[in-house]
């Protein structure tokens, strides 16, 4: 099932963040999740929604991860250490989207984030999963 991801700011572990998964196609929320592993990952960011934020100097959904749901909640962290325990050597790299300094999604070390990855979502944060081997 291809989703779109983002986060959720009304919704709220204490400080941690809680992610809406939005269908793709009927793009309605169809579940709430703090814990998500997502493959084929795609970065949107909508320009309009963007230019709105900019002018209201207001918050809206206008980015999200589009990508093809793979594993949900303590699963999905689960099946990361799985991997890892495996020999794999994996790196996380983070993502981060400000629209007041950014017009697309970018990796926390520099450059857009990459299309085609699997990224993991956790209370803390949105990370690239960098498989080398």
């Amino acid at each position: 099932m291809r989703v779109q991801v983002y986060r959720n700011l009304h919704k709220s572990i204490g400080k941690y963040a809680v992610y809406s998964l939005r269908d793709k196609k009927t793009r309605r929320v169809v579940d709430h999740q703090s814990f998500l592993l997502l493959q084929d990952c795609k970065f949107h960011v909508s320009p309009t929604g963007r230019k709105r934020v900019l002018r209201e100097r207001r918050k809206n959904v206008h980015a999200w991860i589009e990508g093809s749901m793979n594993l949900v909640g303590v699963d999905a962290c689960v099946a990361y250490e799985a991997f890892i325990s495996n020999g794999s050597v994996v790196t996380l790299e983070g993502v981060l989207y400000n629209p007041y300094k950014y017009d697309q999604f970018q990796r926390a070390l520099g450059g857009p984030a990459p299309e085609g990855c699997s990224v993991i979502f956790t209370p803390h944060g949105v990370s690239i999963i960098n498989n080398k081997g």
